[in-house]
């Protein structure tokens, strides 16, 4: 497990498109950690420094593959959503000796969709003592640990409803292209129809609150619907709905909506209980700002985590350490 000293936690930050820069700059921004290197497949970067593209620490050289300095101890790992395609660059870190806290949506709950994967990648971090978990605002919070936590306050409960409505406009161009924001309605369907697309995690969400409640869902209904311009007839965003229902009459229902007409950004999630509970944040969680620091705190908490591939419901809220104690 980790070693560092001083407080800091020196870290590998793998994939610069805009969410690995955003983490980039918050792990270079906290005290607790320390960036030690830098991996990006684009080989034009390969070689040159951070501060060749105005990026911290200036000195840090770009690598085209994972090689990790002596001092690394964890990844923050922003390369894809599904877990087959990082996988191999799971694998490969756990193979240096380093835990992985990756934005990988697939990876916050792989367990039903990648079995097979799942178990591979849980075996090598256990039999080397490390942790990988996937995390994120959402998956990893909005529609799943923070609900999950909310529940802690409410018993008897029926059913819980969870919103997250966004306007994609001013987010990074590839969570943009994962609604369908500029696409035909046909392009749309089409990519739908191929199973990977739109917005990767509402399956994760449910499972996660699943386990957490100890819910056994029988019947799932997961719906994605463009949502058409009324003047160019273009897609400017989707909205994705899962409901999930339990034999017993427990009910969860996730509601993702983002696209350019959304007028007002929220987040709410309403619980059916004793009592009940609904909490409505205006104007929404920053999405990409809230995933940085999201990895950011899995990664300073990591070595307080049992090892193996594990998810954001086991990670705890600060690192133990008896000196902190009162």
């Amino acid at each position: 497990m980790l070693n560092s000293t001083n407080n800091s936690i020196p870290v590998i930050v793998q994939g610069l498109g805009p969410m690995g820069k955003e983490i980039l700059k918050a792990a270079h921004a906290d005290p607790h950690l320390l960036v030690v290197g830098v991996v990006d497949i684009d080989t034009s970067l390969t070689g040159t420094k951070l501060g060749d593209h105005g990026l911290e620490p200036e000195d840090i050289v770009i690598s085209s593959s994972l090689k990790a300095p002596t001092s690394a101890e964890v990844v923050l790992h922003a390369t894809g959503s599904y877990l087959k395609s990082v996988a191999p660059q799971i694998e490969d870190a756990l193979a240096m000796g380093l835990n992985v806290v990756s934005t990988c949506e697939e990876l916050s709950f792989p367990f039903v969709r990648h079995p097979a994967l799942s178990d591979a990648i849980n075996r090598s971090a256990l039999e080397r003592g490390l942790v990988v978990v996937g995390t994120g605002v959402n998956p990893g919070f909005m529609m799943d640990r923070l609900p999950l936590a909310m529940t802690s306050m409410s018993h008897s409960i029926d059913s819980i409803h969870i919103k997250r409505v966004q306007d994609p406009t001013g987010r990074r161009r590839p969570f943009q292209a994962k609604v369908g924001m500029g696409l035909s309605k046909q392009e749309f369907e089409d990519l739908a129809a191929t199973g990977n697309f739109g917005h990767v995690g509402l399956e994760e969400s449910a499972r996660l609150i699943a386990i957490g409640l100890n819910w056994v869902f029988s019947d799932w209904n997961h719906e994605l619907t463009p949502v058409i311009g009324r003047t160019d007839s273009t897609v400017q965003g989707l909205v994705e709905t899962l409901e999930a229902k339990t034999d017993d009459g427990h009910l969860l229902s996730l509601h993702f909506e983002a696209h350019s007409a959304v007028a007002e950004p929220y987040d709410s999630v309403t619980i059916s209980g004793c009592p009940p509970v609904d909490l409505v944040i205006d104007g929404g969680i920053a999405g990409d700002a809230a995933t940085a620091a999201a990895i950011i705190q899995a990664a300073k908490v990591i070595d307080s985590s049992h090892c193996g591939l594990i998810t954001v419901l086991d990670l705890p809220l600060r690192k133990f350490d008896n000196r902190s104690l009162p």
